[in-house]
């Protein structure tokens, strides 16, 4: 079992934020259990196939392992979540919202922070031990202090200058202004969603995971014919 020996001390600090008032508790995910994420991060620290095979000297050997994203989430029902990702996947449609659109909003998705230009679904194969709670909201229009603030807490060599923060900003909020033209209805704060939970599973790998799907987000066909045909697992 991946992460056996975890505890709720395992939670790195600089993460806590992102789940609601920094909670989170250790659930155990079974094998076989389809997760999804949207992003546009294709590389090495999002995707499963982008990464390369990873040879067992990788695997066995510590500081070698080649790791990706830990954040995922359910598509079937899990614990608390007894929607998952089909029934974001039709409240959106409901909605005549974009899927992107939806996801961004129950998943408290600030736009600086990701696209979502992709719908990428894996299959974990262990089980394991993760952290699991719901999205800390957050406000959709960014200020230079939010920037500032979170600079100053970033690691060494991701922290920027005043020049490039300002150009994240304009950046940022001209892609929201863009945003609103085409979702008028999304709402200031993002997140706050009774039924939309997150993983953050530490130490996943390539190893740990069978990829199904990376689909661009506006072949929405395709999108709904994966997360049915993930009820079946």
């Amino acid at each position: 079992m991946l992460n056996a020996n975890i505890t709720e001390a395992d939670l790195p600090a600089r993460y806590q934020p992102f789940f609601l008032n920094g909670k989170a508790k250790l659930v155990t995910i079974p094998a076989n259990f389809p997760l999804w994420k949207l992003s546009s991060y294709m590389g090495s620290e999002s995707t499963v196939g982008d990464i390369g095979p990873q040879t067992q000297d990788e695997l066995t050997t510590p500081g070698k392992r080649k790791f990706i994203t830990p954040w995922w989430a359910n598509i079937n029902p899990f614990g608390e979540d007894q929607l998952g990702a089909r029934h974001r996947f039709k409240q959106a449609k409901a909605k005549g919202r974009r899927f992107q659109d939806e996801v961004r909003i129950a998943n408290a998705v600030r736009i600086d922070w990701n696209g979502l230009s992709h719908y990428q679904e894996v299959v974990l194969t262990e089980p394991c031990r993760a952290f699991w709670g719901q999205f800390e909201p957050v406000n959709t229009k960014l200020t230079y202090k939010v920037l500032r603030d979170e600079n100053a807490t970033a690691k060494p060599e991701h922290q920027k200058s005043t020049a490039q923060l300002t150009m994240a900003l304009n950046r940022a909020n001209n892609a929201l202004a863009e945003l609103r033209k085409i979702c008028p209805d999304m709402p200031d704060m993002l997140g706050g969603v009774p039924d939309a939970w997150q993983f953050y599973i530490p130490n996943l790998s390539k190893y740990d995971l069978q990829e199904q799907a990376t689909i661009d987000v506006h072949d929405k066909q395709l999108i709904e014919l994966m997360l049915n045909a993930a009820a079946a697992y």
